[in-house]
């Protein structure tokens, strides 16, 4: 099954699904391809949100472990996410969160290697702290 817009829009903007069901009739296909949208866009919004989108999903233990590392990415970001609320004094995102989890370590990073390039660590030496 082929999904455009609109007949004017560009093919590039097409979307594609085939099923299994060679038996299906056409509103039998739309049931199985919205579900599995639904599916796809879940998963594909839970990894960009918790910083896991680059995890690939191959198995059923893939998923497993997929899952364990969403939920444990949450509930760090949750709980995290209650402290900034009361800096900020209002309402924050899981999103804002990582964001500002993100910053702090760019911050700390960059010190780190700031205080150490002033005390005269080498390079080679800096990179072999930062590599382990």
């Amino acid at each position: 099954m082929i999904a455009r817009e609109s007949l004017d829009a560009p093919l590039s903007q097409a979307s594609y699904w085939a099923s299994s069901d060679l038996e299906a009739d056409v509103a039998t296909l739309l049931i199985h391809i919205t579900s599995r949208r639904n599916v796809e866009v879940f998963f594909g919004d839970g990894k960009e949100l918790l910083g896991l989108d680059q995890y690939q999903l191959m198995s059923a233990t893939a998923i497993h472990r997929f899952w364990t590392l969403a939920l444990a990415a949450y509930t760090f970001l949750d709980e995290l996410r209650v402290r900034l609320q009361t800096e900020w004094q209002r309402h924050v995102t899981i999103g804002e969160e990582r964001r500002e989890v993100q910053h702090v370590h760019q911050r700390h990073l960059i010190q780190f290697i700031h205080e150490h390039a002033l005390a005269g660590v080498a390079l080679e030496d800096l990179y072999t702290l930062l590599a382990v």
